[in-house]
């Protein structure tokens, strides 16, 4: 049997095919993503998925590239069950170079942090808010290139090769996940979007006000999307004509109530309507396999100053 912890090579001959794409495809959307996430998305046989990844990581006769394609990054090891969950993978710059020389996008990516169980959470979190729409035929997810693509964007930051980072006064605001959306089509043909800015992903590392070791803060994201809503600069940067919604995710319902509470002293008892709020307790630890997340638009989000909220409520609601 083949360690999932380094790469074992045979010398087996690796032919991409359309499935091997199609992988690649899906984690340039989601950058980090399980095995069981990517079953999620491209279906078919369990085993022959996990079969088909382990190639794909393990094999580098792989002609006319020879080298790997898929990664499986080496912060996942450091979770003491590491080797009873599902493995992460990642593309290897080979896997880029492959989707482009068969036709398919290479796309713009988020901020990356310098915490591979971060950055997994924000692209699981992303990958949850595309899958909550994968059964309702009414309702499209709406994807960054789409967005970007919209005559209403600044040429910009259409054109920027970080559209992501946000300026404000002095400093960039930088969500943790690309900018996204949701159209929702009525049964008379009318159409309703609703865009978020993107995803703020809390593994409860960061302070909730500044330190003298740390002058970052949760205090300070707040305040940079103040700023972002007072000034109107989802207008200015994405073309948004109003205000767009930012998941805020956390790991206990503790931490939730002390950032909302935050937010009140930053915002006053009017609070935010915008800023959602949810606690998933799964993120806390990865000694577990994580759960398949596609209840986002379902679920009920916290408001501060205003009511929960369910993201296809208002989708429905015209």
């Amino acid at each position: 049997m083949r360690s999932r912890y380094r790469r074992s090579p045979t010398g087996k001959l690796i032919n991409l095919n359309s499935r091997a794409l199609d992988i690649f495809d899906r984690l340039d959307r989601n950058p980090l993503l399980p095995t069981h996430y990517l079953h999620a998305f491209l279906g078919g046989n369990p085993i022959n998925l996990s079969n088909r990844l382990g190639d794909l990581y393990h094999e580098n006769n792989t002609p006319p590239y020879y080298g790997w394609f898929l990664d499986r990054p080496e912060g996942q090891w450091r979770a003491l069950n590491a080797r009873y969950v599902p493995a992460t993978h990642a593309n290897t710059r080979l896997a880029e170079r492959a989707l482009r020389d068969h036709g398919r996008a290479v796309r713009q990516k988020a901020n990356p942090s310098n915490s591979f169980f971060h950055d997994l959470m924000a692209s699981v979190l992303a990958a949850g808010f595309e899958l909550s729409a994968k059964d309702a035929p009414e309702i499209a997810y709406i994807a960054w290139e789409e967005i970007r693509d919209h005559r209403r964007t600044p040429v910009k930051t259409r054109t920027s090769s970080t559209p992501f980072n946000i300026p404000l006064r002095g400093r960039d605001l930088r969500p943790d996940a690309r900018p996204f959306g949701y159209r929702y089509i009525r049964p008379d043909g009318a159409k309703r979007s609703m865009l978020f800015a993107g995803i703020e992903a809390d593994r409860g590392t960061e302070p909730l006000r500044p330190t003298f070791a740390r002058h970052s803060s949760m205090a300070q994201k707040f305040a940079e999307y103040k700023e972002f809503f007072e000034r109107k600069i989802y207008q200015s940067h994405f073309g948004f004509s109003g205000a767009p919604f930012v998941p805020i995710v956390t790991t206990s319902e503790a931490r939730m109530q002390n950032m909302m509470a935050l937010v009140t002293e930053i915002y006053g008892r009017k609070g935010s309507a915008y800023l959602l709020f949810r606690a998933f307790p799964e993120f806390a630890s990865y000694e577990t396999t994580l759960p398949i997340i596609d209840n986002l638009l379902t679920c009920t989000w916290q408001r501060v100053g205003h009511p929960p909220f369910r993201i296809v409520d208002a989708l429905y609601t015209s």
